[in-house]
């Protein structure tokens, strides 16, 4: 019996054109209120734009394990993966001025009503707390580290440098899917076997929380090991993974 082919869901399709239409519809906004809903609308399309991602990956994962992924479904998907990957500079675009015109307003206020409200505290979506800190799984497109590390910076973030790393690798395991990849945190080498966090503290190595690789690889950027229980590892800086940002509370 004939395998069906693969097809890429009208419902993908039509998503992605609404999160395209509300970005482009944002975007030609002369002037982003503060005390409007930007800020909410910014932040559901992230997450829209995230669960979007992952839904095309896990449409993909299907097809193959099927065997019915057709040349022009491949094609179809990485069309839609290019579209994703446009939403999201646009999306850079749209928080950096909307995080500068945030900051003005609050300047503003604070001069004019030193008492009026602080800061609200917690975490706010797209950010999760997770053992005491503020974290976003940024899934796809995965970036190098460097880019990835840019990409937190856009949300007034960093790459993660987590305080409580078995509750986090906890957390992690429980959102995990086959169609992972490993994750970039805030790690890096600085010399020969001098491994920091962006802090520059040193971080901990030994066989609880660190997989050996060969140094020959050039692997020096930290991950997490999502084969590997998500212990920490080494892994060549310029590779396309998924990435850990996070706020401190």
């Amino acid at each position: 019996m004939a395998t069906t082919p693969c097809r890429v869901p009208l419902c993908m399709r039509l998503a992605l054109l609404g999160l395209a239409t509300a970005s482009v519809s944002l975007g030609a906004q002369e002037d982003l209120t503060l005390h409007g809903q930007d800020g909410s609308v910014i932040v559901a399309l992230v997450s829209g734009l995230n669960r979007l991602s992952d839904a095309l990956e896990e449409h993909h994962e299907k097809c193959l394990k099927k065997g019915a992924l057709t040349p022009v479904t491949e094609e179809h998907l990485d069309n839609l993966r290019e579209r994703v990957r446009r939403q999201w500079a646009e999306l850079g675009d749209l928080e950096r001025n909307f995080g500068a015109l945030t900051s003005k307003m609050s300047q503003m206020l604070r001069k004019r009503v030193p008492y009026a409200r602080q800061e609200l505290k917690g975490c706010v979506p797209p950010f999760y707390e997770v053992g005491g800190g503020c974290y976003w799984l940024h899934k796809r497109p995965g970036l190098g580290w460097d880019d990835a590390r840019r990409r937190c910076q856009r949300a007034e973030a960093d790459l993660a440098t987590p305080g409580n790393m078995l509750v986090l690798r906890d957390y992690l395991r429980k959102q995990q899917n086959p169609s992972w990849s490993n994750v970039w945190v805030g790690g890096r080498v600085t010399a020969w076997g001098n491994w920091r966090w962006l802090n520059n503290s040193a971080i901990v190595m030994n066989e609880r929380t660190w997989y050996p690789v060969s140094r020959s690889f050039r692997a020096d950027c930290v991950a997490l090991a999502v084969n590997q229980d998500f212990l920490m590892t080494g892994v060549e800086c310029d590779k396309d993974l998924y990435f850990l940002c996070e706020k401190k509370l």
